[in-house]
């Protein structure tokens, strides 16, 4: 697990409750963010997202929150991870960080990789980049 999504020391001590989890996932890059998110809100993230041991409490954090994740890499045993827990997740977004900024709006079509761009009103029908 990562420890910049999810500290392990709450691993450990809430090993499988998302109410208690959902409060530390990302304070260590950004405090507050389970205050600031929604259910339906999407994750974009770099290369090699929640790299490291495949410890599922950040994902159950991550679930609790109702969050979605895009990401250009994650390791196969966390992308399983976050399927088995019900979060929807793309993690072959190619570029996806140079697309969309921190606080647009995004629309994702999980099922053919279409994404709009809310916030600038850009609609990109060939799945920003998507393989």
């Amino acid at each position: 697990m990562d420890t910049d999504v999810l500290p392990h020391k709450y691993a450990a001590t809430y090993p499988f409750d998302g109410e208690k989890l959902k409060v530390h996932l990302f304070e260590q890059v950004r405090p507050g963010f389970a205050d600031h998110c929604a259910p339906g809100d999407v994750i974009i993230a770099g290369p090699g997202f929640c790299s490291g041991k495949p410890h599922p409490q950040a994902l159950i954090a991550m679930a609790e929150l109702g969050l979605s994740v895009l990401c250009e890499s994650m390791p196969f045993a966390t992308y399983r991870g976050a399927i088995s827990r019900g979060i929807l997740c793309h993690r072959n977004a190619t570029g996806i960080t140079s697309i969309v900024a921190d606080g647009d709006l995004v629309a994702h079509n999980f099922l053919t990789g279409e994404l709009a761009l809310c916030t600038r009103r850009t609609h990109r029908p060939d799945g920003c980049c998507l393989p």
